[in-house]
């Protein structure tokens, strides 16, 4: 490694730093790397070095080389905004169309990760909307936030076109600068003036803002690797901690609230949904969650759900050891507690959604949150291997429930559409099929036939309306591919479930026929159907529920795991349970 690109060394054993910031909240300032006086490598401490900056550009250049077709929630048609991507026909950042990207991300972004002071942020965007100079971060930092409002701004359209009850339509321009042509400003800012990536408050905002932006398109390993970088720089400057006796000024405090909170946020959610520990467990936060009034109740709400489902990570998918020593008593006992907590977070959601004055979501969009949760608490988990068959229902029910509050969010709203969204839509789908099916004679003897007939169907329409809906949106090849594929497994699983039951009824009826009661003219009551799915009369071994399938109907679960953002020969906890995607699992 050249010693230039690390620090210039004027003499043997001395670096040359970064010009210090001398603002609050930063951490001190030298090179990971440098020589010491023998001419050997030495690591000296705080994660603030030019190779930690330039690790941080490398993920963020990653969140942009993906397509920019799934940058918009619909395709542009005549009453939509034109979105330009290429610099040469990039139209002017005017200050009307910054107003408009501005409200673009007041709508859709803020809401959920309140991470910028709404007063510091119209500030900002009015002086740099207006061409006014301002440092190299909040530069990266309006730019960004341009990207996002961009990201959204078909949705935003659509909306204040919805909400024009006074018959005059408010402004928004006729076109945009594309989200990528803003996201790539945002970077050229970084890229000249690397020296500000070093653990500040500036810092994090700008990394937290693309990972919101690469939040919208395929989420993987970059993305929670960029949030973790982001949170290890809050814990460096002492973000999770509250330190007793503090002088800071109410104001100070709420921006570090802000901050770290968003960024614990945004970390939880994406190593949820990848099936990966966080980078801070909650006994190491001592920091409380400031908000200020309505318009972050929201945002102060989702922050709380984060919480619960960064313990049912500790608790539930903590590796091997979660049941060890744990008699079942003691694990359905975990269980409830989390779920009793999902409870009340759900009892105190309408109160708070209707007090909220800035977002747009639905009821809907939030309600996913607890469905979505609530199915993966008590579907089989290092916790619990073999669940319970109330935990079964409780799973398969809540994935049903989640899916049709995404079907009403996309059928009813103006949400645009974000790769996470569809993968909570594919992870529902897959955890209800794959429930059922290896768990078929329980549910049918104890929850009843209905259920499977009934029930099941209606909530696989319902993924395959959301799938449907996303691939017309998008037109992805990809999307495309894993419709047809999730329907394959979907049919087949209707038809084993069909099957099954009707082999079973013909079973029962000629054991009847062969062992006629001893009175003929006693009445008799029929048998309950869901009684013939006894162990003692099952036809089909679990084994056969199972493996009895054509070997190409399995060809493409490496779609599923593709889509997911689980990469080949990567352990994650999503991978211990029962609902592993790969071709082993439908075998065990």
């Amino acid at each position: 490694m050249d010693a230039s690109s690390l620090g210039t060394a004027s003499e043997p054993g001395n670096v040359t730093p970064i010009p210090q910031n001398t603002s609050s909240g930063s951490a001190p300032d030298m090179s990971l790397l440098a020589l010491n006086a023998t001419g050997e490598l030495k690591y000296l401490g705080p994660s603030s070095g030019t190779f930690y900056a330039s690790y941080a550009k490398a993920l963020a250049r990653s969140s942009a080389s993906e397509p920019n077709s799934w940058r918009r929630s619909y395709p542009a048609g005549p009453h939509d905004a034109t979105v330009v991507g290429r610099p040469e026909e990039a139209p002017a950042l005017t200050p009307e169309r910054a107003q408009f990207l501005l409200k673009s991300y007041q709508m859709w972004v803020d809401p959920i990760y309140p991470l910028l002071d709404p007063e510091y942020l119209e500030r900002l965007v009015d002086s740099c909307g207006s061409g006014s100079t301002a440092e190299a971060e909040e530069m990266a930092v309006f730019y960004f936030v341009m990207a996002l409002g961009a990201t959204n701004c078909v949705s935003t359209r659509r909306q204040m076109q919805a909400e024009n009850t006074d018959g005059r339509m408010k402004y928004s321009p006729s076109f945009a600068p594309s989200p990528s042509y803003l996201y790539s400003k945002g970077l050229q800012c970084i890229d000249d003036n690397v020296h500000f990536l070093k653990p500040s408050l500036a810092a994090i905002q700008i990394i937290l803002l693309i990972c919101i932006y690469s939040s919208y398109g395929p989420v993987g390993s970059s993305q929670w690797q960029l949030s973790g970088l982001a949170m290890r720089m809050a814990i460096e400057i002492g973000l999770h901690y509250a330190p007793e006796g503090s002088q800071m000024v109410d104001g100070d405090l709420s921006q570090r609230s802000r901050v770290f909170w968003s960024a614990y946020a945004i970390e939880i959610s994406l190593a949820y949904n990848l099936g990966r520990p966080p980078s801070i467990g909650d006994e190491h936060i001592t920091a409380s969650i400031i908000g200020q009034g309505n318009k972050t109740s929201l945002g102060i709400h989702h922050i709380k759900h984060r919480q619960i489902q960064s313990r049912i990570v500790s608790q539930v998918y903590c590796g091997h050891k979660a049941s060890v020593g744990l008699s079942e008593e003691e694990r359905q006992i975990v269980l409830s507690g989390l779920q009793a907590e999902l409870d009340e977070w759900r009892s105190l959601l309408p109160t708070i959604y209707h007090s909220d004055t800035v977002s747009r979501y639905p009821l809907s969009y939030w309600e996913r949150l607890y469905h979505g949760t609530s199915f993966v608490l008590h579907r089989s988990s290092p916790l619990c291997p073999q669940p319970s068959v109330q935990s079964l229902e409780r799973s398969i029910r809540s994935a049903g429930e989640y899916l049709t509050c995404m079907t009403d969010t996309l059928r009813n709203s103006n949400v645009s559409l974000s790769w996470m969204l569809v993968q909570g839509v594919l992870f529902a789908g897959l955890t209800m099929l794959v429930t059922v099916r290896t768990n078929i004679r329980t549910l049918a003897a104890q929850v009843g036939l209905p259920f499977l007939l009934v029930d099941i169907p209606s909530w696989i329409r319902q993924c395959t309306i959301c799938l449907t809906i996303t691939n017309e949106r998008w037109s992805e090849d990809l999307l495309a591919r894993l419709d047809t594929e999730f329907e394959v497994l979907a049919s087949d699983t209707i038809k084993l479930i069909s099957t099954s039951i009707s082999s079973q009824q013909l079973s029962e009826t000629s054991h009847q026929m062969s062992n006629p009661p001893s009175n003929s003219n006693e009445n008799r009551r029929d048998v309950p159907l869901d009684t013939i799915w006894h162990d003692d009369i099952l036809g089909m071994t679990q084994e056969s529920v199972l493996t009895d399938r054509p070997d190409d109907d399995w060809g493409n679960l490496p779609l599923f795991r593709q889509f997911l953002g689980i990469d080949d020969g990567v352990q994650t906890f999503w991978d211990i349970g029962s609902m592993d995607l790969d071709n082993s699992s439908w075998a065990t």
